[in-house]
């Protein structure tokens, strides 16, 4: 029975060096460009949220966490850049970028070799209104830390658009306290009784 104790021990020592040790990676400037589907028309004004995601380690079963947040904009031609940074060493390790591309009056199409394609949306509104239910939810990246505010831009065009198509109180109402708790990006140092208190604050003076 020692033994097998001791087995178990060796291997949570190990298993929690894995997590805490993890080298430190560079990303170069990430760019693409947003196309309309069918025409190759470039588009303008398209806002692209980047979002790094990886995987902690754990004597069962990892987990899964988005850690980090860029945004840019697309330009007359269609092309963006999204800003270098480098990972500093953790418990994170890396798995893949994902990327939600967002331009009002638009629905996203297909993605490949840098290029993402959107097209005019011509169902309803209510159809709209749920494709733009489920960008807001796309977006989220709660272990990102201060970079989570990086997804604000797109957050709060998304309300605005919803608020122009007449859409219900409630799901306005959910829209501006996920843009608000975004913008505020909670963290380890605050409550989420504090982060709560500053996201009713904020509200009180935007996406009115």
């Amino acid at each position: 029975m020692i033994w097998i104790r001791n087995f178990l021990l060796v291997g949570l020592i190990t298993s929690l060096a894995a997590c805490s040790i993890g080298a430190s990676r560079h990303w170069s400037e990430q760019t693409g460009t947003v196309l309309e589907e069918g025409n190759n028309k470039p588009i303008d004004g398209a806002i692209i949220v980047a979002r790094w995601e990886g995987w902690i380690s754990a004597l069962v079963d990892s987990q899964s966490v988005c850690y980090h947040v860029e945004e840019a904009d697309s330009d007359s031609t269609g092309h963006y850049r999204i800003p270098e940074w480098t990972k500093l060493p953790g418990k994170v390790h890396h798995y893949e970028i994902t990327y939600t591309v967002y331009k009002a009056g638009y629905r996203y199409v297909r993605s490949g070799d840098g290029v993402h394609y959107l097209e005019p949306d011509t169902g309803s509104v209510e159809e709209r209104l749920e494709y733009l239910d489920s960008l807001v939810r796309s977006v989220g990246c709660f272990g990102a830390g201060k970079s989570e505010r990086n997804s604000y831009v797109m957050l709060k065009a998304v309300f605005y658009e919803a608020k122009k198509l007449g859409a219900p109180h409630d799901l306005l109402q959910w829209m501006r306290k996920v843009a608000a708790s975004t913008w505020l990006a909670l963290d380890g140092s605050t409550s989420q009784i504090e982060h709560d208190k500053k996201v009713s604050a904020f509200l009180k003076d935007h996406l009115l």
